[in-house]
């Protein structure tokens, strides 16, 4: 019988909202009579489907912890992480709180989960399964009601370009340098156009870096280092021409309000409706987004609705396939 191991301990002890969609899911297998155990230790423990928070990164404990399960495990991956859409941001929960001061950033922000994107054998777009294409709209309809979303239609005037940053040395840059890429990227830019241009570093940035990034980037009349940041994204998005990302979720954000986007990295999530090419800066193209954005929302889920079932019911025959896969390409 397949083994299937939820690991609690790859999500910090502080985030128990990270926790609450390992435990959700634990609960799901349990339901469904899956063979499954929830190791509550740090150690691997072997199975043949692992399920995880987040992605192996250099890092605390916890980060060493998924780093470690990933490196031994060979059979079927599944990681749940941060959702696509409707990301709350908070400084003032008591676990963010403790979090934060473990990081030795009071400054920072951090996304307080009510909903988890989750994905077989990754949680990026070149490398998950999300099991969720041709989507239909019913959950576009509920999570936007859910969270007051709009997709509004692409505007064809606006004035700054946007250039937005990430954490350093995050997963979703697969081992990019964002502070080098910001660099790069604003210098490509500024060859391209002649609108104001925008820099915008990720909000949670360590202020170490912030320090590095202030060092490294240009300072003309053209760009504007947003640093840190007096805004939410929606306030950078707002008459901005064209928003540029290396994988950032924030081109989601982007496209939502009719901004087009341009996408470095096949990581992000708007890979499918995004220019790939900075040549796009002044005329980028407006891809038609429905269909994304329903598949979108069948890749994120609520703790409840993963505790029901639904989402294992979705997974369950891919996990099984690219188990068997594994096992015949290891023979």
């Amino acid at each position: 019988m397949v083994k299937i191991n939820v690991f609690l301990e790859s999500a910090s002890h502080l985030r128990q909202d990270r926790r609450a969609g390992l435990l959700a899911f634990y609960q799901s297998l349990e339901k469904a009579g899956e063979n499954v155990d929830l190791v509550t230790t740090a150690q691997y423990a072997p199975c043949d489907i692992a399920v995880i928070y987040g992605c192996p990164k250099e890092g605390n404990k916890t980060k060493e912890t998924r780093r470690n399960i990933c490196a031994v495990h060979d059979g079927t991956l599944i990681v749940l992480e941060t959702p696509f859409l409707g990301r709350r941001i908070s400084r003032t929960d008591k676990g963010v709180r403790a979090f934060l001061r473990r990081l030795g950033n009071k400054r920072a922000v951090v996304d307080v989960l009510t909903h988890f994107r989750v994905g077989l054998n990754g949680p990026f777009y070149n490398t998950a399964d999300f099991c969720n294409a041709g989507a239909p709209s019913d959950r576009w309809e509920d999570l936007r009601r859910e969270f007051d979303l709009e997709l509004k239609p692409f505007r064809v005037t606006g004035s700054h370009i946007l250039i937005v940053g990430q954490i350093p040395n995050d997963a979703s840059l697969q081992g990019a340098d964002i502070v080098a890429w910001m660099a790069s990227t604003i210098h490509a830019v500024k060859q391209k156009t002649d609108r104001p241009i925008v820099v915008r570093p990720h909000p949670g940035t360590r202020p170490i870096d912030l320090k590095r990034m202030m060092r490294s980037l240009s300072d003309d009349r053209q760009v504007r280092i947003d640093l840190p940041p007096t805004g939410t994204i929606h306030d950078a998005l707002t008459d901005c021409w064209a928003c540029v990302t290396y994988s950032s979720s924030s081109a989601v954000d982007a496209l939502l309000m009719g901004i087009p986007a341009i996408a470095i990295s096949p990581a992000s999530i708007a890979w499918p409706v995004t220019d790939h090419d900075l040549d796009a800066v002044e005329d980028p193209t407006l891809y038609p987004r429905e269909q994304w954005l329903y598949d979108l929302c069948y890749a994120q889920w609520s703790p409840e609705e993963i505790a029901s079932g639904v989402v294992w019911s979705r997974l369950r025959d891919k996990a099984y396939h690219y188990l068997a896969q594994s096992k015949v390409d290891a023979a």
